[in-house]
């Protein structure tokens, strides 16, 4: 039994000292920052200062707090401007995590005017943008929109582009709040296809909410659904409790307004669970006024009146003005279901001149006034503290002299595995830096070795490849000469058909020239990386249709036909310049190795690999073929690729080559399917455009 105790007791010490080994861990670079604070010299501070608010907002945002103001006193002693802008800017994040939106605009708006003096173009961007979102949430619609409109412009001139989503996704909830629907629905769609091209799944997930809250404006219920389940199932991968609590939120709403309470009061209590855990009063308020209008929906009075009172005494500390509105709405139905219809009218009334002020009222003395209630409740929430470490002082105390004994175990216990734990650490942290470097040098040494023999090889490869070109040049230029010779010693004794002949060939080696030409210039310019590539929705069919306009007559001397089926209506991402010049290339060589009265098919189609979209392109002859030992290697350059057409058309396969390297360049990949005697066919694929995809607030 002894023996029992005793293990038990060891247990609890052990597990007690692994609680502490832990958060000593979390707190360990706190710790140590505001040790050599004290030592630090002024500049040095402002960098601790700095990292011990970015450290304490994720841990104490009151924490943080503290640490700003002290940094902003150092900064406005130092007359450092520039710096001081930006704790004002940070002062602004703290007051905003906590949900005192009153303060947190007054730190912004002093942070402008500074980067204004300053003409801090990229950082002026950033607090216009935290004042839009503050203004909205205050409720003045105008002056949001006038700091976000701002912001845009300047921000499209430093072409941000994930910057320049935020900002049209908040315009687009502005609109939306401002019953706009056509202009939010415009700005939101903006804003989805910025964050589907850079895949940000936080932007996505915020921007799929805000479409549905703008679908379930209009009364399309349905396709509001669809986009909040989306939205939901994004923030639920990158774990955004505030987002999601919004959103089931919405959810709620919506099967509200179809009077299925059971399944709308389901997500507000989930949404409600989320809210309190993370502290988020402007959620909290409106998911309380929903569950409040339930029960007035189920005729729970008692029930519906206390949670509008935990919501208003929400929004009244919060200055939300919304959520009193929506809570006098409410009340006053409540009484009028009750029967007395004075107090219906009452807060009715309250409803209308709460309405009326809302874009009229004095913002400076709201200010002021919720800067009183502030200090007020931070000096009642203060009391609170002291009185509650009082008792945990005294608690401690107690425990200290019943259990002084186990303490002291406890404090040796904890003393030796510190000093055990401590050394194998070292110990196990030097065996890992040994392997590393070592691991390192290996790899070093790898890498070079790697990399010198693939440059001796793209030099033997390109000394082969001009040496091919070199030859195929020279042909049709002695070619050229001779006919020119011929025509410039003999023109009068020559007959007239003769002449023209002569003049035909001249044309068929002057076109060839320019073609092996224009590609080798291409080639050249893709691999000194001349050539610029500008993604962006291509449509492939219309694109296809261009170039065979281009080649009809090239097709039309041999009387060849050409099919084009589209079996998509996808658009491609891809750069226009390069995949025209990747189309162009093979239907000239289809015609040139398709005899004549024969059919060139180009089919244009989608499919999916590894979970992404791609569109197809096929170019399909009827011609000649390729041989099997030339088939393997068709797109090495190192290799001699010259081949006639059916009508003697020459070629020397860098067509091929330009193809394979713009396709890819594209993201795209190209492949060759042939057999000689019957059929060529050349397929690439490349990446489909991505499908069109809340206020996100500091920046």
């Amino acid at each position: 039994m002894n023996n029992t105790l005793r293990m038990k007791r060891f247990l609890t010490y052990w597990l007690f000292f692994l609680y502490l080994f832990s958060a000593a861990q979390q707190q360990n670079e706190i710790d140590s920052l505001e040790q050599a604070l004290s030592l630090a010299d002024i500049s040095t501070k402002t960098e601790i200062l700095n990292r011990l608010s970015e450290l304490s907002q994720k841990i104490s945002v009151e924490k943080a707090v503290e640490y700003d103001l002290m940094n902003l006193e150092i900064q406005q002693q130092l007359g450092n401007k520039r710096d001081e802008s930006s704790v004002l800017n940070n002062l602004g994040i703290d007051y905003y995590l906590m949900g005192d939106y009153s303060r947190s605009l007054e730190y912004f708006e002093q942070s402008l005017k500074l980067r204004e003096e300053l003409l801090d173009t990229a950082n002026i961007v950033k607090t216009l943008n935290n004042l839009g979102v503050i203004s909205q949430i205050n409720a003045d619609y105008n002056q949001a929109l006038t700091y976000l409109q701002k912001s845009l412009l300047f921000k499209l001139k430093l072409d941000d582009t994930l910057s320049i989503a935020k900002t049209l996704n908040n315009i687009g909830v502005i609109y939306m709040d401002l019953k706009k629907h056509d202009d939010a629905d415009r700005f939101l769609r903006q804003a989805q296809d910025y964050y589907g091209a850079l895949n940000d799944i936080s932007g996505m997930a915020a921007s799929l909410n805000n479409l549905g809250q703008n679908f379930d404006a209009i009364g399309n219920q349905d396709s509001a659904l669809i986009f909040y389940q989306k939205s939901i199932g994004l923030k639920k991968q990158i774990n955004d409790e505030r987002g999601l609590g919004n959103t089931l939120n919405n959810v709620g709403i919506i099967y509200f307004d179809k009077e299925l309470y059971r399944e709308a009061k389901s997500y507000f209590e989930e949404s409600r669970k989320i809210r309190e855990k993370i502290g988020d009063r402007f959620g909290l308020a409106s998911t309380l006024n929903n569950l409040a209008n339930i029960s007035v929906s189920e005729k729970k009075l008692d029930e519906a009146l206390r949670l509008f009172d935990e919501s208003n005494q929400i929004a009244h500390q919060e200055n939300l003005k919304g959520f009193l509105m929506r809570n006098y709405g409410g009340l006053s139905r409540l009484y009028e279901i009750k029967g007395k219809h004075e107090k219906a009218l009452e807060y009715y009334k309250m409803m209308s001149a709460l309405n009326d002020s809302i874009f009229s009222e004095d913002f400076n003395k709201q200010l002021a006034d919720l800067r009183i209630n502030y200090e007020n409740e931070k000096q009642s929430k203060e009391n609170e503290i002291l009185q509650q470490k009082n008792q945990i002082q005294q608690l401690e105390i107690f425990l200290y002299r019943e259990q002084q004994v186990q303490l002291l175990i406890a404090i040796f216990l904890i003393f030796v595995l510190s000093v055990v734990i401590v050394l194998y650490l070292r110990y196990r942290n030097n065996q890992k830096t040994n392997f590393t470097l070592k691991q390192m040098n290996i790899d070093l040494e790898y890498s070079v070795k790697k990399r010198t023999r693939e440059l001796e090889e793209a030099n033997s490869t390109k000394d082969r490849f001009f040496s091919i070109i070199a030859h195929d040049l020279k042909n049709p230029f002695t070619a050229l000469l001779g006919f020119s010779e011929i025509l410039s010693n003999d023109f009068d004794q020559l007959s007239y058909p003769k002449k023209k002949e002569i003049i035909h060939f001249i044309k068929e080696s002057t076109e060839n020239i320019y073609k092996l030409l224009e590609n080798l210039l291409d080639w050249a310019s893709a691999q000194s990386n001349e050539i610029q590539l500008f993604p962006a929705a291509l449509n492939i069919n219309q694109l296809i249709r261009e170039v065979i306009s281009i080649m009809y007559y090239q097709a039309q001397r041999k009387s060849i036909r050409i099919n084009f089926l589209s079996q998509t209506e996808k658009y491609a991402f891809a750069d226009e310049d390069t995949i025209k010049t990747v189309i162009r290339n093979l239907i000239s060589n289809a015609i040139k190795f398709t005899p004549k009265g024969g059919m060139v098919q180009i089919t244009s189609s989608p499919y999916e690999i590894s979970g992404k979209e791609k569109v197809n392109i096929r170019v399909k002859d009827n011609g000649i073929g390729i041989k099997e030992e030339a088939l393997n290697n068709l797109f090495d350059k190192s290799q001699k690729h010259r081949s006639e057409g059916t009508e003697k058309e020459p070629g020397t396969g860098l067509g091929l080559i330009l193809c394979k390297e713009f396709v890819e360049k594209n993201g795209g990949e190209i492949i060759v399917e042939s057999e000689f005697g019957s059929y060529s066919q050349f397929s690439f694929s490349l990446p489909a455009n991505p499908e069109p995809k809340q206020p996100q607030a500091v920046e």
